[in-house]
């Protein structure tokens, strides 16, 4: 059986994205993984787990591994480049954890032109 370590993710990803590096600053960012349409505070950061598929089974059908992948949403009220420098700041978590990049564009929000997105998918075999 594979542990579900979702929100062991979120919560160390979004106190990452609180902490300064030496390559970013601390962003003043909160989030969820439940998806809002208008986020209440801006920078915002939505984890959504995209998939969890079973990879490797035991000849008795023990789960071994998993496909895991999030979808990591950023909202900006700044300026794309802010989005787009805390979606680099995640990516740098994302890689340090394993996952590759499957996914990394800034996305149209034809509802509110004032709020910038940038999305990016992430994935790995969770054992």
């Amino acid at each position: 059986m594979v542990k579900d370590r979702t929100n062991q993710y979120y919560t160390e990803l979004l106190t990452y994205m609180r902490g300064a590096t030496e390559d970013y600053p601390a962003y003043d960012i909160k989030g969820g993984m439940k998806y809002t349409n208008t986020p209440a505070h801006f920078p915002w950061m939505f984890l959504h787990q995209i998939d969890g598929s079973g990879t490797a089974y035991t000849l008795s059908n023990g789960e071994q591994a998993i496909n895991l992948a999030y979808q990591l949403d950023i909202y900006e009220k700044v300026s794309l480049g802010a989005c787009r420098d805390m979606a680099n700041k995640a990516r740098v978590w994302f890689v340090e954890h394993g996952f590759r990049i499957t996914y990394f564009n800034p996305i149209d929000n034809v509802n509110d032109r004032t709020i910038n997105r940038f999305s990016m998918r992430v994935a790995k075999i969770e054992t």
